[in-house]
């Protein structure tokens, strides 16, 4: 009961400092990955390379044996899937593909080594861990915590409080990564609502531009789930497991989406421009499409299957929950859009259109402005002097010209 109020708390904290706007929760952002990501990360790693370079016992044998999984038990691969959710979100990049220069080649060599960076760190991060905490004893969500103290008290055993310290650090800067969590799905779910596909009072803004209701909706399905998590499962390990796969499982039908609308657009419509084009040609395209294809597949397919983190009398439960609440969330995402008609009546089919062209122009606004050019083209558009006017023929042949809008900004052309 401790757990999940303080759970509630917290997170209803972290929706209340979200209400300023974003560069609020930049900065919060920033403070909290300093302090509660970067020095405790760095304090860790160097401990830990100290105590390895003493020659201390570690609870981890590293050999050229033990460096790849034993994919061989069905429960090593489910740990397979959580792993995904460390790179999920990297995609996000490619809408901001058009401000990079030299997008074909820069593009994919930046994505190579955010790539690397990512595994260097999370393996770093994990072998600390892992050196200093026996498996036997090692909580997956206090594990940091347990490594600190573990290797604090090796060096001094006074000086053990300063793993709580950090530990107080470490959850700050949770909370305050959390923060950009919160924030980003309620933009784009407000996008949804704008298109009909949520009911409108979800849209409300307050002054600072942030979608208040969005934010309360989603407190009260992180009230659900707290207590899913925290009642339903029997051990800590157990709600973290569930926690990150069912994350992992929810961005995974997106991924899976995904690819079947990147397969359309490859064959379908092939010529379409594009900043960047996956190198290869069709084959090259669809190589890489079908890898990730299969790799979201196999992942979806095995996260089901209990991991060998849990004891076997605790497999049955892992399944059940996370199978139901997987459900439900389809279910639910299933369900509100398929009342767009009821959230669009009385709506003005014309503002739909203009919302409709809005909406493209952010997410893709060169391909949109190439198509805007060919209409102005065909419809004889043409700016003058920064206003738009159109050259017309009347039915004798004679040329007229009209103005389309006294500002070229505001013409909505």
């Amino acid at each position: 009961t401790c757990k999940f109020f303080c759970v509630i708390i917290l997170f209803g904290v972290v929706n209340l400092l979200q209400l300023h706007g974003t560069k609020q929760t930049a900065r919060i952002a920033k403070i909290g990955f300093f302090l509660g990501v970067f020095i405790p990360g760095f304090l860790l790693f160097i401990l830990a390379l100290v105590y390895m370079g003493q020659g201390n016992h570690l609870y981890i044998e590293v050999s050229p044996h033990t460096f790849f999984p034993d994919f061989r038990q069905l429960g090593t691969l489910t740990i397979f899937a959580t792993f995904i959710l460390m790179y999920a979100g990297i995609e996000a990049s490619g809408t901001h593909i058009d401000e990079v220069e030299n997008p074909s080649r820069n593009y994919p060599l930046t994505m190579f080594m955010m790539f690397v960076v990512a595994i260097v760190m999370d393996s770093l991060g994990g072998m600390s861990v892992a050196v200093a905490v026996s498996p036997k004893v090692l909580s997956m969500d206090a594990g940091m915590y347990q490594a600190l103290y573990a290797l604090i008290g090796h060096f001094n055993p006074h000086l053990t409080w300063i793993a709580g310290v950090f530990s107080v650090l470490m959850a700050l800067g949770i909370v305050a990564e959390i923060g950009s969590w919160v924030v980003g799905p309620s933009k784009g779910l407000e996008d949804s609502a704008k298109y009909g596909l949520m009911p409108k009072w979800i849209n409300h803004e307050n002054r600072y531009g942030v979608a208040t209701h969005m934010l309360f909706v989603q407190f009260l399905c992180t009230l659900l789930w707290a207590a899913v998590l925290t009642f339903d499962a029997s051990s800590g390990n157990m709600s973290f497991l569930i926690a990150t796969t069912l994350t992992s499982l929810v961005y995974l039908v997106c991924y899976v989406l995904m690819y079947l609308s990147y397969f359309k657009l490859i064959f379908r419509y092939k010529d379409l421009p594009r900043s960047y084009n996956v190198p290869g040609g069709i084959v090259g395209k669809t190589i890489v499409g079908a890898c990730g294809f299969l790799c979201s597949i196999f992942a979806f397919i095995v996260s089901f299957i209990p991991t060998t983190a849990l004891p076997a009398s605790q497999g049955t439960s892992f399944v059940l929950i996370l199978t139901y609440s997987f459900l439900l969330i389809m279910i639910v995402a299933v369900l509100i859009p398929s009342f767009r008609r009821h959230y669009l009546r009385g709506a003005d089919p014309e503002q739909l259109k203009v919302m409709h062209f809005r909406l493209m122009w952010r997410k893709v606004p060169s391909i949109m402005q190439e198509a805007v050019d060919a209409a102005r083209r065909k419809e004889g558009v043409k700016i003058v002097d920064g206003h738009l006017v159109q050259y017309v023929k009347d039915e004798n042949g004679e040329e007229h010209v009209i103005t389309r809008s006294d500002e070229y900004k505001n013409s909505g052309y």
